[in-house]
């Protein structure tokens, strides 16, 4: 099975890091892919999405908030032929 995951972001890249990891721990050998909403956050974030394999990132200029997030995600991850996709908050 192949799912993306639709994820919008604002700072706290720890928890990110986190949602990332519990994600693919839990994927149980399926396909992954990320879809990042970062909306304008300004701490370590954008760096990090850049490190996250099999990911797409999407950049706001500023804070958009979850709902325009995810509907941006959604239209991105559309495109991607997924069996699933999921809308999941950082936290």
């Amino acid at each position: 099975m192949f799912a993306v995951v639709v994820m919008p972001c604002f700072n706290h890249a720890h928890l990110t890091k986190r949602a990332v990891q519990t994600m693919r721990g839990k994927a149980w050998g399926h396909e992954l892919h990320f879809v990042f909403v970062d909306n304008g956050s300004t701490d370590i974030t954008p760096k990090f999405l850049r490190t996250v394999d099999n990911s797409t990132v999407i950049r706001n200029d500023k804070n958009t908030y979850t709902s325009h997030a995810w509907n941006q995600g959604l239209e991105r991850a559309l495109g991607f032929g997924a069996d699933v996709i999921m809308l999941v908050n950082n936290d």
